[in-house]
């Protein structure tokens, strides 16, 4: 399984993710590494669901070494009053570890070292547990990074399951940890020798043949229900809030589609050898070959989805078909939050338009990223497009490469200026819809543009890191310079740090931002204020 980077700005010569190893580590990770793979038999009376749980164990060259929450609690009690950014050392942070999970806001962390003497496992910095190895597959943090469950092998073929950080020796087995938003509830599917069973909150409902320990299982927004996948054979179906849904031949992974109350939703199913999309449990579209999982809007009350039929693409909405003239790219269809607006990428006679509501923009070269946003309200929307440059080859197992090309972010069909670059990531709007922000490279000089005015940065910015304050007053934003990695809040550069941690910055409140980082072999949580006075000011 390929790791996702997690880290989104990073100077010059830094490591691109979070325990790559770092310039003459590389041979000794190699030479210490070795890979494990060990399959618990339960002997005749247990079936395939069981024998499944395999973990894989990592062992790599590390350092050991843990904080006690007194030591933090005494360091953080020790921080002067806050006039400025505030920086708190949370503990080690080695080279040749592995990283378990971030939380989405880039706050917590969950990582491993491992050494000739086992494994430890981390969480912020604090030593949480000691074993002999751990899967990222079976592994979860909460939200607010006070929980964890998860599978750890506690021994040469011993694996031991831990709910909320203690060992459960009564099961077997365990999978699909998942946690409510506000970090407060804990559904999973638990493994016995009688069978599997989930697990919601706590209560364990019977076991259950047919529960598949290999999907996904999710909590619905009122975070008491939960959604899951049951099937034996070739059949499939979801469980949706204890409500049944019919029975299908596959489920497309990953395409549940839930409104913002848990009411509604969409998913794809395979049926007869065709796909259908299936809106509250009834069928609304069929296809040869899926264009991309169904959309919903926020109220459950609109959707959209795309696909092949013969050579066709088809787009469908509760208002009709329509025929795409042309190809599409793929995944590029997204729907409005409120369902009013749906928009798409669309390739003919060698140039790419977007097409918002039937009605189809200009042409370009190429558009960034295959991707459109729409404003909260879905009252604007948003582009990044590439033209000119020649097309230049490169070797034989890698795709020609445009030089020269300029960059251009479109704002509801409406081009700004252009750049040599425009960042990684498409423009965000705020939250109140009205603004609009992405980072570019003019002439060697790295800008993150809100409304059409260039605010200073390092060298470079990273696009992924543009994050709005809840009042759609401030942007936060990751920049590099000779110095490091900063965060500046409109304009106002932070303390240097090696690496920002994918997620971050968040917002804590519409006053300051926090965010992890490394300095060295250390991970840090810095919470930086808004500034007074904006920069020249």
């Amino acid at each position: 399984m390929v790791m996702r980077p997690i880290v989104v700005a990073r100077p010059a010569g830094a490591p691109s993710t979070i325990g790559e190893q770092r310039p003459g580590c590389h041979r000794h990770h190699r030479d210490a590494a070795r890979v494990v793979r060990v399959l618990r038999e339960g002997g005749t009376h247990m079936s395939a669901w069981c024998r499944s749980i395999a973990v894989v164990l990592v062992l790599a060259a590390g350092i050991s070494c843990s904080r006690t929450r007194s030591e933090r609690a005494a360091n953080a009690g020790a921080q002067p009053a806050r006039q400025g950014p505030v920086v708190e050392d949370l503990g080690p942070f080695p080279p040749d570890l592995g990283v378990l999970q971030v939380t989405s806001d880039g706050l917590h962390v969950a990582y491993y070292v491992a050494s000739a003497d086992g494994v430890v496992v981390y969480v912020d910095g604090l030593e949480v547990a000691r074993c002999v190895g751990v899967s990222k597959d079976l592994f979860a943090l909460s939200p607010d990074g006070s929980r964890w469950s998860g599978v750890l092998m506690t021994g040469r073929e011993q694996a031991t399951v831990f709910i909320d950080g203690e060992p459960r020796q009564d099961l077997i087995g365990a999978a699909n940890f998942a946690y409510t938003a506000d970090s407060k509830r804990l559904a999973y599917v638990a493994v016995r020798p009688t069978g599997p069973s989930l697990v919601v909150n706590g209560e364990e409902q019977p076991p259950a043949p047919d529960l598949m320990t290999a999907s996904d299982l999710r909590f619905l927004p009122d975070g008491k229900s939960v959604a899951y996948v049951v099937g034996q054979g070739r059949s499939r179906r979801f469980v949706i809030g204890g409500q049944a849904q019919p029975v299908y031949e596959d489920l497309a992974p990953k395409s549940l589609a839930l409104s913002s109350d848990g009411r509604h939703w969409a998913y794809s199913a395979r049926a007869n050898g065709r796909w259908v999309v299936v809106v509250d449990g009834a069928e609304v579209a069929r296809f040869d070959r899926l264009g991309q999982s169904p959309l919903l809007s926020r109220d459950g009350t609109r959707w959209a989805c795309a696909g092949l039929r013969g050579r066709d693409v088809v787009l469908v909405t509760p208002d009709g078909e329509s025929t795409i003239a042309g190809d599409m790219a793929l995944g590029s269809l997204v729907l409005s939050d409120d369902g009013t607006h749906t928009a798409y990428i669309a390739g003919k006679d060698g140039s790419w338009r977007v097409v918002v509501d039937g009605r189809a923009d200009p042409g370009y070269t190429d558009i960034a990223n295959a991707r459109v946003v729409f404003s909260p309200g879905g009252a604007h929307y948003a582009y990044t497009v590439m033209f000119g440059g020649t097309l230049q080859k490169q070797t034989e197992s890698q795709p020609p490469r445009r030089v020269g090309a300029r960059y251009v972010a479109i704002l509801d069909g409406v081009p700004g200026p252009d750049y040599d670059l425009i960042s990684d990531g498409v423009p965000i709007f705020s939250p109140d819809g009205a603004r609009l922000a992405y980072t570019a490279r003019r002439d060697n000089k790295g800008y993150a543009v809100l409304d059409g005015r260039e605010l200073p940065t390092g060298s470079n910015s990273s696009g992924e890191a543009l994050r709005f304050s809840p009042d759609s007053k401030h942007l936060a934003y990751a920049t590099f310079d000779e110095s490091g990695c900063h965060v500046a809040i409109d304009g106002d550069i932070g303390p240097a740090v090696e690496m920002v941690v994918q997620g971050g910055p968040a917002w804590a409140g519409n006053d300051e931002v926090v965010y992890l980082a490394l300095r060295g072999d250390r991970l840090l949580r810095v919470r930086q204020p808004v500034p007074t006075t904006q920069p020249g000011g």
